[in-house]
């Protein structure tokens, strides 16, 4: 099976699962981002092992499950059963249970321990709890809006893959992703603006906002991109994770949308 026939088919699956957990309600919605907040802290964990060796078990799990931890938390205030000082100690309980297992566990490079869970948090939890508290999940749950900033993405993705691949000529950032291009680049934000005007109109969403969505799903979804292959390219890793043949984990999937959230975040509250 070619790459683009086995790209295809994993996203035919992949991306009814994805919309129809966040249409459905915002109970799904919040179980979709949950699992996606543990997978990719496990990603990046991962990652990271491959550069300095192979954690334990526990410290894996405790890698994995704080980044996840503190997303649940900012859950539980967004649905008003944690208050803002019981949030916010949750995550310094968390950031400081990291610091003193890294300090502990690994005395000649604790930094390996350290790097991976408060970049999964700054990374994905944060930008996550954001998306949540931009959707409305307590009571005015917008499911039309979170399924309209993931296509941003997708369309940023795919314009981006498809005209680099067909007219790409000149490198991007070729000490980082030797395959990105400038045509690249703009395909991609020439699509997601175009999606996100037409979204706007669809559903009758203010224009501006959308406009400048758009314009910030190709420029900062690139950015996302570059920053997880930099990542990669540190520790020698060609995916994040084989959960979606063709494509790789879910970090590789979403890298591009939590650079975006916090982007949107700030739209939305100036405009």
């Amino acid at each position: 099976m070619s790459k683009l026939k086995q790209r295809t088919l994993s996203a035919a699956l992949f991306a009814p699962i994805v919309l129809g957990s966040i249409y459905f309600s915002d109970w799904t919605f919040q179980g979709l981002w949950l699992f996606v907040a543990i997978v990719c802290a496990y990603e990046l964990s991962s990652i990271l092992d491959h550069k300095y060796g192979k954690s334990s078990g526990f410290s894996t799990l405790l890698k994995t499950t704080i980044p996840a931890i503190i997303f649940f938390a900012g859950i539980m205030y967004l649905n008003d059963y944690l208050s803002l000082n019981a949030l916010l100690s949750t995550i310094l309980i968390c950031i400081l249970i990291i610091f003193i297992h890294g300090t502990f566990t690994d005395v000649k490079n604790p930094i390996k321990n350290i790097f991976a869970p408060v970049v999964s948090i700054t990374y994905v939890s944060i930008p996550l709890i954001l998306l949540a508290d931009l959707v409305g999940i307590n009571g005015t749950y917008n499911n039309l809006f979170a399924i309209g900033l993931i296509l941003l993405i997708w369309a940023n993705d795919t314009g981006a893959y498809f005209v680099g691949s067909k007219l790409g000529k000149r490198k991007l950032a070729p000490d980082v992703s030797p395959n990105k291009t400038w045509e690249g680049f703009f395909g991609g934000l020439i699509l997601s603006g175009s999606v996100a005007l037409l979204i706007a109109s669809i559903l009758e969403f203010d224009s501006l906002t959308w406009g400048l969505l758009g314009l910030s799903a190709g420029v900062f979804g690139t950015l996302g991109d570059l920053f997880e292959s930099s990542l990669k390219r540190y520790t020698g890793v060609k995916d994040s994770g084989n959960i979606m043949p063709g494509h790789g984990g879910l970090l590789d999937r979403f890298d591009g949308f939590f650079f975006l959230i916090p982007v949107a975040w700030i739209i939305e509250q100036l405009v």
